[in-house]
């Protein structure tokens, strides 16, 4: 299975970092970080994707899960992929045969994607592109939180 590190001096986020300490709904969570050296803002939310990457022996019974026993709305427009309506969220079922278990990723989104990924990076985060392949121009990249957690942080029209 592929891993990701993050710096175990690194940190992401402490509730001072939080425009505000309570959340409205999922999507409202904000962080705006200060460079202190530079005197600019990196501001990071919630995104609007979860991707559940699973082991092919779970794919077809997990999918039947979301479908049939809680029925969620399923989404047809993107063709082969599976997805789900799950709130204010989009939930992406995807077949991983490199992997034993299952793994959830999540997505940021910030206004600035190099600006971010430089302060990411100077906080210890590790980028770990080489995990899924992204089109070339995309404005974003791969990294894990300091559990694992795969987060895609992308600009919100970097398709």
């Amino acid at each position: 299975m592929w891993r990701c590190g993050h710096s175990a001096q690194a940190s992401f986020f402490t509730a001072a970092d939080f425009e505000s300490s309570s959340y409205e709904s999922l999507l409202g969570i904000t962080g705006v970080l200060l460079d202190k050296e530079q005197g600019m803002t990196t501001k990071f939310e919630g995104g609007i994707d979860i991707a559940l990457k699973l082991p092919p022996h779970q794919f077809e019974a997990t999918v039947a899960f979301y479908r049939d026993v809680i029925g969620l709305k399923q989404i047809t427009e993107k063709g082969a992929d599976v997805g789900f309506e799950f709130g204010p969220v989009k939930l992406w079922i995807d077949i991983a045969p490199e992997m034993s278990q299952a793994e959830i990723w999540l997505e940021l989104f910030t206004d600035d994607f190099a600006k971010a990924a430089k302060h990411l990076s100077d906080a210890g985060v590790v980028r770990c592109d080489a995990i899924e392949p992204l089109p070339e121009g995309f404005r974003g990249g791969w990294i894990t939180n300091p559990a694992n957690i795969i987060h895609m942080v992308r600009e919100p029209d970097a398709w």
